[in-house]
């Protein structure tokens, strides 16, 4: 699933049937991929910005998000970028993807997310293309390091055309 395509969808406490607010960023461990948690903004002029473990998390959907129940959304701080080993999903996108000689492969334009919200299963590149975190392909929190260009695959022409997030899951699985 498309990270920017889940970004900004209403956050809703499956308990409660409440509506908590818009999802803005994810908090990664960047060794495992693995979120650590959420974080929304809040609804209403004044709402400000709240938070929700990655265990409140049911269902990254793509019409809306559904959170465990309305305790689990707590207020939060307005922190961005990197925090030790730990990054905000945001602060991939426009990050540069190198080879280990150097050269650029291009930028981080989306991130691909399971549905569970359980991990982040890749990375992809302006012009189409995907990386898959592994063993050609090192994580940072500041870019994305891999062997050489063609680890960088192209998927498809465009993201728009039908069934492009279908290839993309399938070289997920297969691992690139």
């Amino acid at each position: 699933m498309s990270w920017g395509g889940v970004r900004g969808l209403s956050v809703v406490a499956r308990a409660e049937g409440s509506h908590a607010g818009k999802l803005d960023d994810m908090l990664v461990f960047v060794e495992t991929l693995r979120p650590i948690g959420f974080k929304i903004k809040a609804p209403g002029f004044w709402g400000g910005v709240r938070g929700f473990p990655a265990e409140a998390l049911e269902l990254l959907g793509k019409e809306y998000v559904l959170v465990r129940n309305e305790a689990a959304v707590e207020p939060a701080g307005e922190s961005r970028g990197t925090l030790d080993d730990r990054v905000w999903a945001s602060a991939w996108l426009g990050c540069r993807v190198l080879t280990r000689r150097g050269n650029e492969v291009g930028k981080v334009v989306d991130l691909v997310v399971d549905a569970t919200g359980a991990s982040v299963c890749g990375f992809v590149l302006d012009g189409n293309r995907l990386v898959v975190p592994g063993a050609r392909a090192a994580v940072g929190a500041d870019s994305v390091i891999v062997d050489d260009e063609s680890v960088a695959e192209k998927v498809a022409d465009a993201a728009e055309s039908p069934g492009w997030w279908k290839v993309v899951s399938e070289r997920v699985e297969r691992g690139g």
